[in-house]
């Protein structure tokens, strides 16, 4: 029975730890797409991002890259300008991105959306050609549409396995709750199905 679980990597033809980078797309600038994915985030704020804000842990743990070395890289290229602000009673250095900079922060815009679309096994390098716009989201979402419908057969066969099967059970509320439990997965699984296709659509 277990072995006929349905197979998540098989499913989508890569693990859940898939790799998030390879730095092997060109991206025909001096910079990695992860690399490049910090720099729209220090251009995401219209009015300058502070110097001193607060770098978001994942570009260390999932993207492994060196902030302060990469922000010295960009700054050192002329395309992460530092500039006194004046705000009321309080001046502020901040970040803005120079021209160039932004036409390949506006070319390179997806990679906020991949990055973000963490419920999949993105990788930035390997779907980047692809993603046109997010739509590529959409092979994903009818993929995993695909797996939960293998898990609901699955989980019909173990309920079914649990109702034939008392004695598998030590009494029989151990049966009832393992039985219930099943149903809620049914449950949960329908609901990521219907949600999945609200989503397709609205990709669409």
């Amino acid at each position: 029975m277990q072995e006929s679980q349905p197979d998540y990597d098989k499913q989508f033809g890569r693990s859940f730890d898939f790799p998030k980078y390879t730095d092997k797309y060109d991206t025909n600038t001096d910079f990695s797409l992860r690399e490049l994915l910090l720099l729209i985030w220090w251009g995401k704020i219209k009015k300058g991002r502070l110097t001193t804000a607060k770098i978001p842990k994942y570009f260390i743990f999932t993207y492994n890259l060196n902030v302060p070395k990469v922000t010295q890289k960009f700054i050192d290229k002329g395309w992460l300008v530092q500039e006194l602000v004046q705000e009321l009673v309080q001046e502020d250095d901040r970040y803005f991105l120079s021209k160039e900079a932004n036409q390949v922060t506006d070319f390179y815009s997806d990679l906020w959306e991949m990055h973000q679309a963490d419920n999949f096994p993105i990788c930035l390098d390997e779907d980047f050609p692809n993603w046109n716009h997010g739509k590529l989201l959409i092979t994903f979402y009818k993929n995993d549409i695909d797996f939960q419908n293998k898990l609901i057969d699955y989980y019909h066969k173990l309920e079914s396995f649990y109702k034939n099967n008392p004695k598998f059970f030590s009494d029989k509320q151990m049966q009832n709750n393992h039985i219930q439990e099943i149903e809620q997965s049914v449950i949960e699984a329908q609901n990521v199905i219907d949600k999945n296709k609200k989503i397709i659509k609205a990709i669409e």
